[in-house]
């Protein structure tokens, strides 16, 4: 079944949330470590025991006796080595003691690199999802694109290279199921995205933030085959003079499999900044990705 969910945003008013979370800012909490700054109270503890000792006091922040701590991701430094001779850096997480998981692969969009995630892929980790990210070609601390740096958005001989590595890696590693592997993406990531489920066997669902469909086509370089299956779609209606929502709404369409779409009225919000602007709807994309991978 499709849906189509439209969130209405206004310059001035604050921005309100359409995918059903109850989050309000999609911030990270940092842990609380106790440290306060307030002064020492066990010389006011009661003595009900009557020793002259003071009666022990629960930590309420300690774990509860049979509670069962989440395992945080193991997170390995790797180099990828793509068709073409390039290094690529790239950061695999996986859920520590857990055999075979389904996958994830994180591509960022121009002038950035994978720490543009910041801590998503914890939280696929603690979902039982590993997680693969990387630099893109001419971004962080791979090697440099072949040509002019602009020349990856559209190049079928670069970009798409570095995701076939990525995706190759997932698919042989003894830690995942190599027919459970899914991408998202923003902006050019977001394209390559939805290159990688066309030409690579194995990826099953995407989620594809500002998409556009003319460099996709040039990516994948054969137009004739940009059918895909389960996509999650996201675009601001007034990114690119309309472009990203039009292109979202034509992958949707076309797709086989599950989809959502979501469009942000009176946004021009691209990539990134969409997960920024919008930081309460990340959690429904991450849930319905990780809800795709496990059917």
């Amino acid at each position: 079944m499709k849906r189509v969910w439209v969130c209405l945003v206004a310059a001035a008013l604050v921005w309100g949330g359409c995918s059903g979370s109850d989050s309000d800012d999609g911030a990270t909490q940092a842990p609380d470590d106790g440290a306060d700054g307030g002064s020492d109270d066990s010389n006011n503890a009661p003595d009900d025991a009557g020793d002259g000792e003071p009666d022990a006091v629960a930590d309420e922040d300690a774990p509860m006796e049979g509670d069962v701590p989440e395992a945080m991701p193991v997170e390995q430094t790797l180099t990828l080595t793509t068709d073409d001779g390039k290094s690529l850096a790239a950061t695999f997480f996986h859920p520590d003691g857990v055999s075979v998981l389904p996958a994830v692969l994180l591509l960022h969009q121009f002038a950035e690199d994978q720490s543009q995630w910041g801590q998503m892929p914890q939280r696929f980790g603690e979902a039982g999802v590993a997680v693969l990210t990387l630099d893109l070609r001419g971004h962080g601390g791979s090697d440099p694109q072949n040509g002019a740096p602009t020349d990856i958005f559209r190049d079928p001989n670069q970009a798409p290279l570095d995701v076939a590595a990525a995706v190759a890696f997932l698919k042989a590693s003894p830690l995942v199921m190599p027919e459970r592997l899914g991408v998202i993406g923003t902006s050019v990531g977001a394209n390559l995205a939805v290159v990688a489920m066309v030409q690579q066997q194995g990826v099953e669902a995407i989620v594809s933030i500002s998409p556009r469909l003319s460099a996709i086509e040039d990516l994948a370089g054969n137009p004739a085959q940009l059918a895909v299956s389960s996509i999650y779609c996201v675009a601001g209606d007034q990114d690119g003079g309309g472009a990203q929502a039009d292109s979202c709404r034509t992958l949707v369409e076309g797709a086989t499999g599950s989809t959502e779409l979501l469009i942000y009225e009176n946004s021009g919000a691209h990539g990134v900044d969409v997960l920024e602007a919008f930081p309460q709807d990340v959690e429904a994309m991450e849930r319905w990705l990780v809800d795709a991978l496990s059917l």
